[in-house]
């Protein structure tokens, strides 16, 4: 009986270490969140900066009225020059850049890396969440795991 009671309390122990473990862990959440919403701010922001280079560009596109068809036709050839540069130059970027992990240590770099990454790979919202995610390592990782299955993220 004796035996028993020891057993018992060495789980009751054990218990108690794992939810103090637990506890520490669960402390960590709040800075981690912060750290997302941060992310999900940059990410915004970098949205922002592609839509109105896209407004631009129309507004360059649309420039070409009015003009001599000589000069529309050399701006054609130079936006089609810049167009094929661009996208010879795109097929080359997934195999040399790759966005790096995110570990929680400075987030701040990672943010700025990130947003040059999407910018430069012209992803859309649901294109950058799942590269944020799958950027994830340790902490941010079982955070993300963890939240995930409370409210799932929606791109």
């Amino acid at each position: 009986m004796e035996s028993r009671v020891e057993f018992m309390e060495e789980v009751v122990m054990s218990v108690q270490g794992e939810l103090g473990v637990i506890k520490q862990e669960l402390q960590k959440i709040p800075n981690l969140e912060q750290g997302i919403a941060a992310l999900m701010k940059k990410l915004d922001q970098v949205v922002q900066i592609q839509e109105e280079a896209k407004r631009e560009n129309g507004i360059l596109q649309s420039s070409t009225a009015g003009k001599t068809p000589k000069q529309t036709d050399e701006a054609i050839d130079e936006n089609h020059g810049r167009e094929m540069m661009l996208n010879a130059r795109w097929d080359l970027w997934p195999r040399r850049i790759k966005l790096s992990s995110f570990d929680r240590e400075n987030f701040d770099d990672w943010i700025l890396k990130a947003e040059r990454y999407f910018a430069l790979h012209r992803m859309t919202n649901t294109e950058k969440l799942e590269t944020t995610i799958i950027s994830f390592e340790g902490e941010a990782l079982i955070w993300f795991g963890w939240e995930n299955q409370r409210r799932p993220f929606l791109s």
